[in-house]
């Protein structure tokens, strides 16, 4: 059962566990009935751990807030505090409500809030159990149309969930087969390889002190993967003086020094992992759109080609070239690299709902605030927002120094320049651009004649 692991904190959670199991199929509103007094007893159970006294009578709502306003929590463990509440009080009030599919999600969220609990008060060779869903057995009366309704709305999740790991294996397979030179193992200091990681880094450890990586909860999957090796870190969500009461997590182990970290070879490069997937996914989305159009015969696009191509005079008006394209070092941040026509880089990013998107995944307003910090903290919490936005950058023409620099997806050819449309421009995408061209630049906004200002004149995939 998934929520037998629950005895670890206490019988009395073990013991609602195992109700719930038992009726997760037969009786969905008992479900959240039982979930809501889980998330009222560990809510309880965490003041208790913080040292938080009641002095009166507190509501759930009141006392989960509190507990994310003191930062005991964090914003997702909130959400499904909030979310047990809810649906709990609603089934409580309403003998018609609860279906199935909720039920289920109060019990996977029992586990995630009990998992979080037991790694940040447990003990440190706490190991949760895989999160598994209970069968239904034939005495649950599962209506059919439920079930089938059940079953549609997770079947993608579900096979993504079995077919990943799969397709992983088989990849991974696929390139030892073909791989003609033997991956090595090497050792790292655990602070150099924390800060391949895209993560900050705090070391105390010549003071006297330990070693402290900056950062919330959602850096659990990086900390978590190093106890295979022994190595082990506890969350403080209050920090300490080193790290200016921020949130972040500790080393534990008692030989601080000379700790380090076995890894391949091929892993230890700065974004090198996520930059291969996406070479990868590149590479064959470019080679898909030329095989359906014959004229196309290379990755390499040259905007340029089209524009000065045999097309009347009159169709080429409003459209300029100004080469070559130069570049200058961001003021936020030296290892970010502006084309010398940033000022229509905003503009691009104004207009253009891609861009937008972009910058709120990075939580700014303006291009000119990016920093390779941004970047880091991207990397490690969604490395597909990384790898898209990092695409979007030099398709704009935004590129960088350093190991970042290595593995861009494109590389632009400055001395191309850049293109300027006029405010007169009357011919559209579909007059200038084939088919395999206006595909290639959809993803990144292009619509209309407009969006390509500002935009470099040619880059090779």
């Amino acid at each position: 059962m998934a929520l037998q692991f629950l005895g670890q904190i206490s019988h009395e959670f073990e013991e609602l566990g195992s109700e719930i199991e038992d009726i997760l199929f037969k009786d969905p509103q008992m479900v959240l009935i039982k979930a809501r007094t889980y998330g009222e007893k560990l809510a309880l159970l965490i003041n208790e751990q913080e040292g938080i006294r009641e002095v009166y009578e507190v509501k759930q709502v009141e006392r989960v807030r509190k507990l994310f306003r003191l930062e005991h929590i964090e914003k997702f463990n909130k959400e499904k505090l909030d979310w047990l509440r809810i649906r709990g009080n609603n089934a409580a009030h309403n003998v018609q409500y609860g279906s199935v599919e909720e039920a289920i999600k109060a019990h996977r969220y029992i586990y995630d809030l009990s998992f979080w609990y037991l790694e940040c008060y447990g003990t440190l060779d706490f190991q949760a159990p895989k999160y598994k869903l209970p069968r239904a057995t034939q005495q649950d009366s599962l209506a059919t149309e439920e079930l089938e309704t059940l079953l549609n709305d997770n079947l993608e999740r579900a096979l993504d969930e079995k077919l990943a790991p799969l397709l992983k294996k088989i990849e991974q397979s696929q390139n030892e087969a073909t791989a003609s030179d033997v991956k090595t193992k090497k050792e790292v200091p655990i602070d150099e390889y924390l800060e391949e990681q895209g993560l900050e880094v705090i070391d105390m450890r010549h003071n006297g002190g330990t070693l402290w990586v900056m950062g919330g909860w959602e850096l659990k999957s990086t900390i978590f993967a190093l106890k295979d090796q022994k190595i082990f870190f506890r969350h403080s969500k209050q920090g300490s003086r080193s790290t200016r009461r921020k949130p972040a997590w500790f080393l534990l182990n008692k030989n601080k020094h000379d700790l380090k970290v076995s890894i391949e070879e091929e892993k230890a490069s700065f974004f090198k992992s996520a930059n291969k997937q996406e070479k990868e996914i590149s590479t064959q989305t470019i080679t898909r759109k030329h095989e359906q159009t014959a004229s196309a015969t290379s990755t390499n696009i040259h905007l340029k080609d089209e524009i000065k191509g045999e097309r009347k005079q009159s169709d080429k008006a409003g459209i300029r070239i100004v080469k070559p394209l130069q570049f200058e070092k961001s003021q936020a941040d030296e290892q970010i690299l502006f084309p010398v026509s940033s000022n229509h880089i905003q503009d691009l990013f104004i207009r253009n709902q891609v861009g937008k998107n972009h910058l709120s995944s990075v939580q700014i307003d303006n291009i000119t605030e990016i920093k390779m910090a941004h970047l880091r903290s991207l990397y490690v919490n969604n490395r597909n927002a990384f790898t898209s936005l990092i695409s979007f950058f030099t398709f704009i023409g935004i590129t960088f120094t350093g190991k970042l620099a290595e593995q861009l997806r494109f590389n632009l050819n400055p001395q191309d320049g850049y293109i300027v449309i006029d405010e007169s421009i009357s011919v559209s995408l579909n007059q200038l651009f084939p088919v395999y061209v206006r595909e290639l630049l959809r993803p990144y906004g292009i619509y209309e004649m407009k969006d390509l200002h500002g935009i470099p004149v040619s880059w090779n995939c």
